[in-house]
């Protein structure tokens, strides 16, 4: 009973920051779209040739600020994520967890891509975490293994993510 209601618990957290992960999620997307700079292999060293380039000249280009804050969020967000999926332990792990986030190393329809599904799972963090207070008002706190089972038994993950998709 316990274990159950610290996974209630464990939900409800994560569920408290679904909109300052969706924020960082919206900041990323509105730099992607900016075309301010391009991602994809090679993109950093290229930020960091047009960096000392421009540095003697007093120059500070968008594209470099817009890459620097893009990698500023990157991290924050698989920060936020690993913590959010209870990650604890070595920097292997946040690694991991960083790997498959949106970063500068992937194409920009690639970060697009990976930030309108993560916007997806958020609401589905959060909508899951909305039926598990309604089940738990209406059936006591008790029993969060038999509400996940049939919460996930029903749940498709591509209803949350599809509506933050593009056309194509």
């Amino acid at each position: 009973m316990e274990q159950q209601a610290k996974q209630g618990v464990v939900l409800q957290n994560a569920a408290d920051s679904v909109q300052d992960r969706k924020g960082l999620l919206g900041k990323m997307e509105t730099l992607i779209k900016s075309g301010d700079f391009n991602s994809g292999p090679g993109a950093e060293q290229w930020k960091n040739l047009t960096a000392a380039l421009q540095r003697p000249f007093g120059i500070e280009s968008q594209s470099v600020s817009s890459q620097d804050e893009f990698n500023k969020l990157a991290a924050q967000l698989a920060r936020e994520q690993f913590k959010t999926l209870g990650g604890t332990g070595t920097d292997a792990k946040l690694e991991s967890a960083m790997s498959v986030s949106p970063n500068s190393g992937l194409s920009n329809r690639s970060n697009e891509r990976i930030v309108a599904l993560l916007k997806g799972n958020e609401d589905a963090i959060g909508v899951k975490n909305q039926e598990w207070q309604k089940y738990k008002s209406e059936n006591g706190a008790g029993n969060y293994s038999k509400f996940s089972t049939k919460f996930n038994k029903d749940y498709d993950p591509r209803v949350f993510q599809a509506q933050y998709m593009s056309k194509p």
